[in-house]
């Protein structure tokens, strides 16, 4: 049995497989058989890079040399590289090599990689030809039967061993991994020390020994641990078991400077191999410096791609960075060749339910799950957490219930169920539990919870003394002043809630969440550039984060950029987050935005090929679908994403959408039906149900429904907003009021504002609507919805000064707004003002692809006498606008002006063809006289 042999707690965690790398090089000059024999001499030495170099070189000179393929596979094995020996052992199986060599290796390396039952399949009973085979194949039989805790055939195949070799190392250590498994640690001490004894010049007895003096909690102190860990240094200075198992003792101990002194050593020995990138992934995780730990486990896997052990740190630094679909990758791919199955389910399933992939990480604890007994309390907690996201409350109780029966004393399940009690309405209870939870748990999650509900309660006096209790707990955590802040804004202090924000903010640089509520508190302010300002601070502080790279991009789309920019933005993001599907998402949905779609076309199904268990993704791939008019693949993609969120109204909507598309507004209407059978309280398709049936004529069961949604979700103002919309369209004015301002009770937003008091106005109440704008300015000066609206309504008033400033106010707070800046320049034009050509020019910047842009611009091109310009602008906006036939007559007019007169009677003709569609004809006529 060689070095790379796992050993016994495989079970329990304290041992990772041997790993180490495989390099290709450049053949020599030498023939095969002395390639052969250099190889050997490395191999004996340890040298495992050099051997595993030579012998490939061997089989590029002698591909049939079966000797050189044994060799390579014993040094790729005794190397750590399971999964390349495989390869090389399976090649030989068939070929009749010596099977009293081949064998036992064979046996050896499918344990290690994690193929125990095929193991016991192939090689029980199976009889060699000399004693020594026999014993090692016995040997590894032993530690299968052991593993799968078939201890009395793993005893007898481990005495087998020993009756074959009496003296053999491998049966000794067998014997004791089997001791250990059975929880007889003294049993197994006592063969280790007799293989000590028996093979003193061996490391593995030295490395077993201290191995299973971690496991005798109290009985040996770490220096002891770490004596013994030397001693077998000193006998096999490469040992890469030894190097793993001091590097782990030392993090253990939380002494990182002696970690960083033993992966230094290793440093040594393996410059540049994978062990090396191994542990400077896993010290980079310690500290957290995570960009370090992904680059070093990635040149890792490079060079062993299939190592358990890798893979499953690559699994834990990818959750850990938040790349959650990588993590799960890392971690699938882990699973079947991992006898430790239980953790690398469990932190599989916390990724794929980050991921949203609720179905599959339910799947991946059902095995968990049915065990009888030994079933860790998380699995039933994560388990529940999947089936409160698919929309089985009752069963996620259930689960709940299990965990706590399991283990009483469970925070995760006796918060969930705390959470149940207080949105089911029973707040008291919910909330005492949460504070028991509290009180024995160094997390702060129940606290924070306790104090969110008396907030959202508006128990504000509660709230308060849950916080204080919170910052005596916690005295360094930024969730005190967080909370502070959150009960400053419910009471309407928006200084305070500033002032407690950045204090959380300055007390944890890494707090997402207090950067985004002063971001958001800086927009309501109308000072989009001081939110874009803090999320740049915290990006250069936490430059992966992509919730802060999206938001700046969010940003930048609500301050006017347009819509090229932003996906040229967005491409940036996904580079640098290549494993998150959100980036993917975004961007496909800007380049619909600006009407590529055909590239959105290729980003959405890249995104629903690399996501393909995503909600965001299957989304936004079947959007663009439906927008590229291929329905039927539509309907497929958001029929895969109801199978995902069986209990989910949004895919039904979409669902819908597609039967509209195909102009089936009864199958739309059913589909619409549905989802609010499963979401009541779904505002979005209460209003796209009375948008509905308001097209369909079924005006009295439209406003039904509209009052139902009053009903259904009272404290929104969707239903009251649609009342009055639909009041509006019957030119019941006077009852479109009297909705709209129940619904602007409910929430104060501009959109709102605009139409009540457009329905004033309707209604002939002009000093009710002259002060209600009075009102509105005051309390939101610089609400950018209403001031633009303002600002159409005197500008067709002809009051231009008045528009300006109203026009001006709204690019305060977003200053690239292109309806803005064109109204704008048009007025600075009509007043004879010089900046009209500047903000002109702003506003085809913010609109590249604008019709009214280039016809503003032409307007004042012409004003100037810059017929050229104004003719070559002009024909732009005729080209963008095809169907507006006033652009094409403007373009004439000027066209006359520079005296392009066949080009102008080509622009006339065209009009004069439109005929009655075209009231101007005229001028057309008028014009044409002028030829």
């Amino acid at each position: 049995m060689s070095n790379s042999l796992k050993t016994p707690w495989q079970r329990k965690g304290a041992l990772l497989a041997a790993i180490a790398l495989s390099t290709l090089a450049a053949c020599s000059s030498h023939d095969a058989t002395e390639l052969i024999a250099s190889g050997r001499n490395h191999l004996e030495k340890k040298d495992y890079r050099a051997a595993v170099i030579e012998f490939k070189n061997a089989l590029q000179r002698d591909p049939a040399s079966d000797e050189a393929r044994f060799l390579l596979g014993v040094a790729l094995m005794d190397s750590g590289d399971s999964s390349g020996a495989l390869v090389e052992f399976n090649k030989l199986n068939t070929s009749g090599f010596d099977p009293d060599r081949l064998q036992p290796r064979l046996a050896e390396v499918m344990l290690v990689h994690g193929e125990l039952d095929k193991v016991i399949a192939e090689f029980a009973g199976k009889k060699l030809g000399t004693p020594k085979a026999q014993a090692a194949l016995a040997a590894t039989l032993a530690s299968a039967y052991g593993i799968r805790g078939k201890f009395d055939l793993a005893l007898a195949s481990a005495e087998a061993s020993l009756k074959d070799d009496p003296e053999g190392l491998n049966g000794r250590l067998v014997m004791a991994q089997i001791k250990t498994l059975r929880d007889d640690p003294a049993g197994a001490m006592a063969d280790v020390e007799n293989a000590e004894r028996t093979h003193p010049k061996s490391a593995r007895p030295k490395i077993f020994k201290a191995e299973l003096m971690g496991m005798m909690q109290g009985r040996f102190d770490a220096s002891a641990i770490a004596q013994t860990y030397r001693e077998g240094l000193a006998l096999d200075p490469k040992s890469i078991q030894a190097h793993a198992g001091l590097i782990h003792l030392a993090l253990t101990q939380k002494d990182e400077a002696a970690a960083k002194a033993q992966l230094d050593q290793l440093r040594k020995v393996y410059p540049s191999g994978a062990p090396t990138q191994y542990f400077i992934a896993l010290l980079a995780l310690e500290r957290r410096e995570l960009p370090a730990a992904v680059e070093a486990i990635q040149l890792m896997l490079k060079f062993a791609p299939d190592n358990v052990a890798g893979l499953q740190l690559a699994g834990r630094i990818a959750f850990e960075a938040g790349n959650y679909a990588q993590a799960a990758a890392h971690l699938g791919k882990a699973l079947p060749r991992t006898t430790q199955t239980t953790q690398v389910r469990l932190l599989l399933a916390r990724s794929l339910l980050r991921a949203g992939d609720n179905k599959m990480a339910l799947s991946t604890l059902q095995p968990l799950i049915n065990e009888r007994s030994g079933v860790p309390a998380e699995a039933f907690t994560l388990a529940a957490d999947a089936q409160v996201r698919l929309g089985e409350p009752e069963v996620a109780k259930q689960l709940y219930q299990r965990a706590l029966t399991v283990n009483p004393q469970n925070e995760r399940a006796r918060s969930a169920l705390a959470v149940v009690d207080i949105s089911e309405g029973r707040i008291d209870q919910g909330v005492r539990v949460l504070k028991e939870v509290g009180r024995t748990s160094n997390d702060l999650q129940a606290d924070i919870l306790v104090a969110s509900t008396y907030i959202e309660s508006r128990q504000f006096e509660r709230a308060r003394a849950a916080i204080d209790d919170l910052e005596k707990k916690r005295p360094d955590s930024a969730a005190g002043p967080y909370l502070r802040g959150e009960l400053a804004l419910a009471q309407g202090d928006v200084s305070e809630a500033t002032r407690q924000y950045e204090a959380a903010s300055k007390k944890d640089s890494k707090d997402f969440s207090a950067v985004a509520a002063l971001a958001a508190l800086d927009q309501r302010a109308g000072k989009p550039e001081a939110a874009v300002a803090r999320y740049k601070s915290y990006l250069e502080k936490n430059p992966r984060s992509l919730n802060a790279d999206l938001a700046v991009i969010s940003l930048a789309k609500a301050q006017g950029q347009p819509p090229s920019k932003i996906a040229a933005d967005l491409e940036t993001l996904v580079k640098k987050y290549p494993d998150s599907e959100f980036p993917r998402v975004a961007l496909v949905r800007a380049l619909l935005e600006g009407g590529d779609v055909k590239r959105a076309q290729v980003v959405g199904k890249e995104v629903q090929t690399a996501f393909p268990a995503s909600p965001a993704a299957l989304d936004a791939a079947g959007l663009v679908e439906l927008v590229a008019g291929n329905h039927n693949q539509a309907r497929q993609t958001f029929s895969q994403l109801a199978a995902l969120q069986p209990k989910d109204a949004g895919p039904l909507l979409r669902l819908s959408q597609v039967h509209l598309a195909n102009k089936d507004a009864t199958g739309a209407l059913a589909q619409l039906t549905k989802a609010l059978t499963l979401q009541p309280g779904n505002v979005e398709v209460h209003f796209q149900m009375v948008s509905l049936l308001a097209k369909m004529g079924r005006y009295d069961r439209a406003l039904a429904q509209a009052r139902t949604a009053q009903t259904a979700v009272p404290a929104s103002p969707a239903g009251w907003m649609l009342e009055g919309d639909l009041l509006n369209g019957k030119r019941d004015f006077v009852g479109a009021v009297a909705a709209y301002r129940k619904g602007l009770a409910k929430a104060r937003v501009g959109a709102s504002a605009v139409k009540l008091h457009r329905a004033l106005e309707d209604a002939a109440r002009l000093k009710e609507a002259q002060q209600f704008e009075k009102e509105w300015r005051t309390e939101r000066p610089q609400d950018p919805v209403f001031n633009y609206y303002l600002g159409d309504r005197y500008l067709a008033l002809g009051e231009l000064d008045t528009s300006a400033e109203l026009y001006r106010t709204v690019l305060k707070v977003v200053p690239k707004d292109p309806a803005s800046l064109n109204n704008l320049a048009w007025i600075l034009s009509q007043q004879g003002k010089p900046e009209a050509l500047e903000t002109a020019e702003r506003a085809l910047s913010a609109a590249p692809k604008s019709a009214p842009a280039f016809d503003t611009l032409a307007e004042i091109h012409s004003r100037a006498g810059r017929l050229d310009k104004a003719v070559a602008a002009q024909r732009q906006a005729a080209d963008l606008a095809p169907n507006q036939p006033m652009m094409r007559l403007r373009l004439a007019q000027y066209l006359l002006k520079d005296k392009q007169l066949p080009a102008a009677r080509k622009e006339l003709e065209v009009l004069a063809g439109l005929g009655a569609k075209f009231p101007k004809q005229d001028e057309v006529k008028r014009l044409m006289g002028q030829l």
